[in-house]
């Protein structure tokens, strides 16, 4: 990867963005693409990066419960 000629794979390029914590999606996301949510969305994203990972699955099931509800 240190010569301009070399294209990274895809395996080394997910290896990269799970030791910076970040998806593929924001690997290559250009500018601020945040600043395409709304503030609500913002502060969601905020509340969700402070969780630790039960709680991140405890807050999807809630939203799943909540999204099943909405349809009935």
């Amino acid at each position: 990867m240190l010569h301009k000629t070399n294209i990274p794979s895809l395996p080394s390029l997910m290896k990269i963005c799970e030791g910076l914590d970040i998806t593929l999606a924001q690997f290559f996301s250009v500018a601020d693409e945040t600043a395409k949510l709304t503030a609500d969305q913002k502060k969601c994203l905020a509340l969700w990066d402070q969780l630790d990972e039960r709680s991140k699955e405890l807050a999807t099931a809630y939203m799943q419960a909540l999204e099943c509800r909405q349809e009935d």
